[in-house]
């Protein structure tokens, strides 16, 4: 589990390479995060890390999907579209798996739970 105090994290970290979450970390924040705001939340709508296509093969360029394999940009374009909530200024073409887990921040994580919560679905909370 994460062992980090409160005071010690910034917006700007990111989860995986200054936190350093692993996956069971974000199966924990999940399910706190939803005991806390009484509400449903998609993993892999939260977190960018979580999309089934990171382990896709064909997503990469050269087709092995390593920490510093590029995308191709349809993989690119479906990560932008999928995660608006994620800031991707200057992530294109030529991007890797890498600087991905980078731009998974405390902010984007924030920002999935603002967009959720005032969504107007089920209660506000779908």
């Amino acid at each position: 589990s994460l062992q980090v105090y409160p005071s010690e994290i910034n917006l700007e970290e990111s989860l995986v390479y200054d936190l350093w979450l692993e996956s069971i970390d974000y199966l924990d924040i999940t399910h706190r995060l939803e005991r806390l705001f009484k509400c449903k939340l998609d993993s892999s709508k939260m977190f960018v890390s979580m999309h089934h296509k990171l382990g896709d093969e064909t997503s990469y360029a050269d087709g092995l999907g390593g920490e510093y394999s590029k995308f191709t940009d349809q993989t690119i374009e479906m990560l932008k579209q999928s995660y608006p909530h994620v800031n991707f200024a200057g992530f294109e073409k030529n991007s890797t798996r890498r600087e991905l887990l980078e731009r998974e921040t405390v902010q984007s994580l924030a920002n999935y739970l603002f967009t959720k919560l005032n969504s107007g679905g089920e209660n506000g909370r779908d």
